[in-house]
Order: C-alpha cells, then structure tokens, then sequence
C-alpha cells in the first residue's frame, strides 16, 4: 500500500475516496469502517463551520 500512496503523492492528483479508504483501512480493510465513519463525520463537522 506504500507504494500505491507514494504514486498518489507523486501524481500530484487528490486522492479519491475510494483510494483512501484502500490505503490506510487497514489490513485486509480491517479497519475501513472505522476510517469511513471519521472522514463522515468530519464533512459533516466541515459543512456545519462554514454555514
């Protein structure tokens, strides 16, 4: 997965979604459910600040 980010840095693109929770879910995605409840609700905290 190091490998993956390091081409994701290099090409200088945002990271996707998808490919964030693919990287840093974990093992196996162990931790995907975790990762996609923190970045839920630090959208809704982010869109709560600027209204």
């Amino acid at each position: 997965m190091l490998r993956i980010w390091a081409e994701q840095v290099r090409s200088g693109q945002p990271m996707s979604y998808h490919l964030s929770l693919g990287i840093f879910g974990g093992p196996n995605g162990r931790d995907r459910r975790i990762l996609e409840n923190l970045i839920s609700e630090l959208n809704e905290r982010e869109m709560n600040n600027t209204m």
